[in-house]
């Protein structure tokens, strides 16, 4: 039995203006809202257009549509229909927009898909934590307002929840775990306004059951906006706790504003639903532990977004979160011990970041020094002196309030002073890769081997096709390798690999870029990871196979100095994989990959699959996406290798989950030559 909390004496107006005073009124903004107000077809002309095109009854949501389209074979082609009927370039925000904005409440959840209310707090000046997958969640600051888009954002295609299955796998906490718990809690807590929901689209049904499932029935009820509904279905909803306001919406948030009294949101930082939301962001409790938490404005380090992204990407390039035990061991240092068991163990590198970062902010010794400076200070120490990463880290260092002396360590004394190389400046790295001249990029994809005792693949070649097709586009020199070439030159055999990478790293000059993408077979020989090429013979595997040591060596002996190693394979052959046995390869190309950016298809106990359904191998048809801009999330114009490597590997945890649990994580090894810069957008300066 659902039990509810429904106490309503008063008009709509005024008790929404009563919660909206008392800051206890959470705002859904949906996707049905009519083209007028949003100036962007709702979802049911979406739904239409897109049933229209592919054959299909009008009278089906877009979920229902777009769940038939994606069993005919290509998920990606109602995501791009989706993001072609929502572009919102050179558009602006409208007034419906401007008036959400306005209204002062601390959260906005929002199942729309396009992004002109983020561009209307834009336009507004209005900061902003923008909430679209899951470690995104710690880090909100509890001063800026929230937008949490639960279905997903366009401008990353791997977040959205379009089809039947996506929601399932979202009501099923599958998808989208800390976001619905962040849902759970504005439910459980706040009166809801519902504004832009169609109430009799079966979406918005399974969306509110879903809602009041996770909190186990118990509800403070909503509103929701939505003239004309029948009154049959208006009673429906009041038996559901959801009540009708039959009036237009631009003119009903008109009055709901003006009973505020002010012009715009001013959110205190003190705000109940701010705070409860606050003591949602950590994914588990902390142990106590010797040190003090840091109350806001004394030595708690201030992360602006600028800052934090620079101290994400720096610490994923330059610390230990491959490897959580390596991570654990730096916590021996006595400065930082105190927090050692505080460390979140995690699958992914970057939420090992995350996490640190989000525990250590705004906790100090009791001397006042910042858990987060003390262990940049460690990290670096524990780095060989003269790379790049010592000089990133001091910066950061510096520039989050490190103020002890940045000379060398010669006193015999313990010291909190650290060794930091000379050029230490505290403003923002500049990217290496704007030094680039040239681009190179040498492509080898393999179906078919000449030993019959290798598995023959599928979609290695259209991989490095596309892939070729891409990098020209984007100013790189291609050769290609393919075993369906007719030029003997051209076939994907040790020899000519060899001869073709030489080529290019004989060509390329120092301020020049190399990437290599692999798509065949690999298989460890003697404790060593080897290539298997097109004329590779397994009974003379050491005669016709190709030492990644080599390929490593050839790489490193070139001028260049920017290499990049993209490589899908795997450890296991099997019946759709990318291997033959070995189940150390992919760990063992990892040891080898110093000094260069390595991101392979799997890690070392995993398969790296080939999709009928994408006629790719699942990582490079990702890496494709990503190069074309989907891994672009921060809309720089540019895709870096870190960019690939989240994107990769978020990607393909959503497609695990949509193809019956296979699991199939990209792993990276990325140091040393800091966040290249692998497909630029920006105009020419």
């Amino acid at each position: 039995m659902r039990c509810f909390v429904w106490v309503n004496t008063m008009t709509p107006l005024a008790d929404l203006a009563e919660h909206l005073a008392e800051q206890r009124l959470a705002l859904f903004v949906g996707a049905d809202m009519a083209q007028r107000f949003t100036g962007l077809p709702s979802r049911a002309d979406v739904a239409g257009a897109l049933a229209r095109r592919k054959g299909l009854s009008e009278s089906l949501s877009l979920a229902a549509v777009a769940q038939r389209v994606m069993e005919q074979g290509n998920r990606w082609e109602f995501t791009e229909f989706l993001k072609r009927q929502w572009e919102t370039t050179g558009k602006s925000p409208q007034r419906f927009h401007e008036l959400l904005v306005r209204l002062p409440v601390p959260i906005l959840v929002t199942t729309a898909y396009d992004d002109l209310l983020r561009r209307a707090f834009e336009q507004a000046g209005e900061p902003l934590n923008v909430l679209v997958q899951d470690n995104d969640v710690p880090f909100v600051q509890a001063r800026r307002r929230t937008l949490l888009r639960l279905y997903g954002d366009l401008a990353q295609p791997d977040t959205l929840i379009v089809t039947e299955d996506d929601h399932y796998h979202l009501g099923n906490k599958r998808l989208k775990e800390n976001l619905l718990d962040r849902v759970s809690v504005i439910l459980r807590e706040n009166v809801v306004l519902f504004v832009g929901y169609n109430l009799v689209d079966p979406d918005f049904l399974l969306f509110w059951n879903e809602a009041l499932a996770r909190m186990a029935g118990y509800s403070l009820g909503g509103y929701a906006l939505w003239p004309g509904l029948p009154e049959s279905e208006q009673r429906v909803w009041k038996g559901r706790h959801i009540k009708v306001i039959d009036e237009e919406p631009l003119p009903f948030l008109e009055k709901l504003l003006a009973t505020t009294g002010q012009g715009a949101a001013t959110i205190s930082s003190q705000s109940p639903i701010v705070q409860r939301l606050d003591a949602t962001n950590k994914e588990q409790p902390s142990p106590p532990s010797p040190s003090r938490s840091l109350p806001k404005g004394e030595t708690s380090v201030s992360l602006n977004p600028d800052l934090l992204g620079r101290l994400r990407e720096t610490l994923l390039r330059c610390g230990p979160f491959d490897d959580f035990p390596a991570l654990r061991d730096l916590f021996v240092d006595p400065r930082i011990r105190p927090w050692r068991d505080r460390l979140r163990e995690s699958s992914a590198p970057h939420t090992r970041v995350n996490g640190l970062i989000a525990d250590l902010q705004d906790q100090a010794n009791t001397q006042g020094e910042n858990a987060l400076v003390l262990f940049l200070l460690v990290l670096i120490e524990s780095l060989p002196a003269g790379i790049e990463c010592r000089k990133q880290l001091g910066a950061l260092a510096v520039e989050m309030g490190y103020v002890g002396e940045l000379g060398e360590q010669g006193s015999s004394e313990p010291r909190r002073d650290i060794v930091i190389d000379k050029a230490v400046s505290p403003g923002p790295t500049p990217l290496p890769t704007r030094l680039i001249e040239q681009r190179w990029a040498l492509l080898v994809g393999i179906n078919e081997y000449d030993d019959p005792a290798v598995p023959d693949l599928c979609f290695c070649i259209n991989d490095v096709v596309a892939l070729e097709a891409q990098l020209t586009a984007l100013g790189y020199t291609v050769i290609t390798l393919r075993d369906d070439a007719p030029e003997p030159h051209l076939q994907p055999t040790k020899e000519n690999i060899e001869a073709r990478l030489s080529l290019i790293c004989q060509s390329a000059g120092e301020n020049d870029l190399i990437l290599l993408h692999l798509a065949c077979h690999g298989k460890l020989l003697e404790g060593k990871p080897v290539l298997i090429t097109k004329n590779t013979h397994l009974i003379k595997l050491s005669k016709h196979a190709l030492p990644l040591a080599e390929v490593e060596a050839e790489l490193r002996a070139s001028k260049a100095r920017r290499r990049v190693l993209f490589l899908d394979a795997c450890h296991v052959g099997v019946k759709m994989g990318r291997a033959i046995t070995d189940p150390e390869f992919i760990h063992n190309v990892h040891d080898l990959a110093e000094g260069f950016s390595l991101i392979a298809a799997s890690t070392s106990q995993q398969i790296a699959q080939e999709s009928h359904g994408l006629q790719h191998g699942v990582f490079t048809y990702y890496l494709l996406k990503g190069l074309d801009r989907a891994a672009d999330r921060e809309r720089k114009d540019f895709v870096t290798v870190h960019d690939i490597a989240e994107y990769t590997l978020h990607s393909l945890r959503q497609w695990n989950v949509k193809n019956s649990g296979v699991i199939q994580e990209p792993t990276s090894r990325i140091e040393g030559i800091g966040d290249m810069i692998l497909a630029d957008y920006r105009p020419p300066s």
